[in-house]
């Protein structure tokens, strides 16, 4: 889009039309210079100047409409512009720092950086690189990465007796760093592009039942750690995450119509969504005795302050139980074939645990026996009624 550029229309830009991605609105006082608008950021955009090189269209970015006034942008695209006509390539720098940049800079320097804002998960990802990737690919330039040997230093991981989806974890964030360093600029393509997976289905069906529950509901309502309990207890009957529990706040609740609201901030998606409180999960919070002195459910009796883990004394529960290896998520998939005995579809399961598709859903819905019993039952039912009618 040719515009002559204003101050006024960088502050109250058009909107970017339905289905576009970006807009480059091209200045039509000083030609090359460009402002570049994101549908995903519609806050700021960036100056960027549009030259050639050996014949090849170039960028560079000149600042952010955050940082720089358009004046201030203008001025810099003239020097660089004097600079081109001169024989300087003020990109030729910058592509043989970027060439020079090994997977270890990188990670530190941009990748980590970008993942934190973006990733609950970054504090995994930085551990995959510190003990495993790093000594294997961190002194090499992103270019000299090559997918033979990302290949073979997966498969020396599952040798190693790591399960196959965690070798595919360290293989997916290879991929994805070099994904990224290709969006950026960085390097050309991704060197390992269509890298083979394990893809194993390694989860465990474990959900509670039967005796199995009895025993872990007697040691709830006996043990001593009275807030680790009702942690546990919320977990089992609203299929909750953990985090998700300990970083609610009381302000979340509405008991009137039953439901609590998980935020954006706490929510493992970012996005909001909302858990009906049954029975069991409602007295849990009428036994705590924290609102109105936190703004936290939860609240640790050895600080005083919001409850941050629970593993040691779950540790303990389990064992208690004799249940040694029963893992907190396990309660969630408990809770999931809760509603699948109860004839709850897949859509609604999801909608309950908070999932993005049926996809994720089904991946640990599985029915108990007690289901798999009754609808075994129910095609007996009907095959004994058509013989006796068949007799009949």
């Amino acid at each position: 889009m040719k515009v002559k550029l204003s101050q006024q229309y960088i502050d109250s830009p058009p909107p970017v039309l339905e289905g576009k991605t970006k807009v480059e609105h091209c200045d039509l006082a000083l030609p090359g210079l460009l402002w570049e608008q994101r549908a995903s950021n519609l806050e700021w955009g960036s100056y960027r100047l549009r030259y050639k090189s050996n014949g090849i269209t170039t960028y560079i970015t000149i600042g952010k409409s955050c940082e720089i006034t358009l004046t201030e942008a203008r001025q810099k695209a003239k020097m660089l512009k004097a600079e081109i006509q001169l024989g300087k390539d003020p990109q030729a720098e910058v592509r043989e720092r970027r060439k020079r940049l090994t997977w270890n800079r990188f990670f530190e320097d941009h990748y980590l950086p970008h993942a934190k804002q973006r990733l609950r998960s970054w504090k995994n990802l930085e551990e995959m690189h510190r003990l495993r990737i790093s000594q294997r690919f961190g002194h090499l330039r992103l270019d000299q990465i090559r997918k033979g040997e990302v290949q073979k230093f997966l498969n020396e991981l599952r040798d190693s007796g790591l399960s196959g989806a965690t070798c595919d974890h360290h293989g997916k964030l290879i991929r994805q760093l070099l994904y990224i360093a290709v969006d950026w600029g960085y390097i050309d393509s991704n060197p390992v592009s269509g890298l083979k997976l394990f893809n194993e289905q390694n989860f465990v069906e474990t959900y509670l039942e039967g005796d199995d529950l009895q025993r872990l509901l007697s040691v709830l309502s006996t043990d001593k750690n009275r807030m680790v309990c009702s942690v546990i207890l919320f977990l089992l009957s609203t299929g909750a995450r953990k985090d998700e529990a300990l970083r609610s706040e009381w302000k979340d609740i509405d008991r009137k119509n039953r439901r609590w609201l998980i935020t954006a901030e706490v929510s493992k998606s970012r996005k909001r969504r909302t858990i009906q409180l049954n029975d069991i999960a409602l007295d849990v919070l009428d036994s705590l005795g924290t609102e109105g002195r936190s703004d936290y459910l939860f609240v640790s009796s050895r600080t005083g302050g919001r409850m941050t883990e629970v593993s040691k004394v779950w540790d303990r529960i389990r064992r208690k139980a004799g249940m040694p290896n029963l893992r907190l998520h396990d309660l969630r998939h408990s809770y999931a074939s809760f509603l699948a005995n109860a004839g709850c579809n897949e859509f609604q399961i999801m909608q309950a645990l908070g999932h993005a598709s049926t996809v994720t859903t089904r991946r640990y819905v599985h029915l108990s026996n007690e289901a798999m019993q009754k609808a075994a039952g129910v095609a007996s039912e009907r095959i004994t009624d058509a013989i006796r009618k068949s007799a009949a």
